[in-house]
């Protein structure tokens, strides 16, 4: 039978679907999640931005330097501890802006991690308040501002005048 056909045959969606077979039950089921799997996506890429991609993880990371230039010429390495864990997790406030508007000259970053992977391989994410630098390409952040107090506030935080977000 038809949907039109069951529809047309009994009033209750209960009723229909006691009479569909399970193949059909199986389809409308599995789109219904594609359907809420899509929007839920959509949402969040709206709400939270685009994440990056590319970093190392975070069991692979041995050594994080961040150096905030605006603040002091010194840089500080992290080796081990929380704060190693601290340096990836922060990169989660770097979500990017679907929209991606970038001006000509988007400004020198405010801070920079450069990672170091058990390999030896090194990655290097940096951000001021509206841009992200990764892998050659500048992208403008959903949360502007967010990365770089958040950074700031931790390893220099003798520094910084941020007393609560």
């Amino acid at each position: 039978m038809t949907s039109a056909e069951l529809k047309e045959k009994y009033e209750k969606p209960i009723d229909r679907i006691k009479h569909m077979s399970n193949m059909q039950i199986l389809i409308r089921t599995f789109l219904m999640f594609a359907f809420l799997a899509t929007v839920s996506i959509a949402v969040y890429l709206a709400v939270n931005g685009v994440p990056l991609f590319g970093l190392p993880g975070g069991k692979s990371i041995v050594k994080a330097e961040i150096s905030a230039p605006r603040l002091t010429e010194e840089t500080v390495v992290v080796t081990e501890g929380e704060f190693l864990e601290y340096s990836r997790n922060i990169v989660s406030y770097l979500g990017t802006d679907i929209k991606n508007d970038v001006p000509l000259d988007p400004g020198e970053p405010y801070v920079t991690i450069k990672y170091t992977t058990k390999k030896g391989e090194l990655a290097e994410v940096a951000a001021n308040e509206k841009y992200v630098f990764f892998n050659g390409e500048v992208k403008s952040l959903k949360r502007d501002n967010m990365f770089v107090v958040i950074a700031e506030g931790l390893f220099f935080p003798e520094l910084t005048q941020y007393t609560s977000f």
